[in-house]
């Protein structure tokens, strides 16, 4: 099992497409962090 994670990792494309999805996750994590700020702002505000 280690052993087919370990090739896979080396595979070039495949480093590629893991260093996407980090970016595409945090960018998510990012949006969803602001938007939840902004929320938080907007609910004090009309208190």
């Amino acid at each position: 099992m280690s052993l087919i994670k370990h090739s896979m990792i080396n595979k070039p494309k495949f480093k590629a497409l893991l260093r996407e999805v980090f970016a595409f996750l945090f960018l998510l994590l990012f949006i969803l962090s602001l938007g939840y700020i902004a929320w938080l702002k907007f609910k004090l505000f009309q208190n």
